[in-house]
């Protein structure tokens, strides 16, 4: 037979004690590891910190690659465009935008001016058009 049965069913073994020390051990342990994984998360995310992100944009790259080390940021080229009149690595645009409140070790995206401009030759282009398929006939 089984004690339930021997001492008198289910409803008085809800009521035992033992069955109250077993409830409050599970409700302790599980209040005691919420706890402590809450405070992991608090020093795993830096909970609280922020750091204004500088202004990236009209810097030459090496100069903002310079900064961004010692402020504890990670600067990424994600684009490289032409730009009439510039010189290139100048930085156009960043992500996050300047002002922006960051935590450390934050990856910045930022788009410069290519160095050069990039030539393409006519064969290489697709064809459209007769018209453009004429014009290439004439220059082969």
């Amino acid at each position: 037979m089984s004690p339930i049965k021997e001492s008198g069913g289910l409803i008085e073994y809800l009521k035992s004690r033992e069955f109250l020390k077993q409830i409050l051990l599970i409700v302790g342990s599980v209040i005691l590891l919420l706890f402590m994984v809450n405070l992991w998360l608090r020093f795993y995310t830096n909970h609280g910190q922020k750091l204004q992100l500088p202004k990236f944009i009209g810097m030459n790259l090496d100069k903002a690659l310079d900064q961004s080390e010692s402020q504890d940021f990670d600067l990424i080229v994600s684009d490289s465009v032409f730009v009439v009149g510039k010189s290139g690595g100048i930085i156009t645009d960043q992500n996050p935008k300047p002002g922006s409140f960051v935590k450390e070790g934050r990856k910045v995206y930022v788009t410069v001016t290519k160095y050069g401009i990039e030539t393409i030759k006519l064969s290489e282009l697709p064809l459209q058009c007769t018209g453009t398929l004429l014009i290439r006939n004439v220059l082969n």
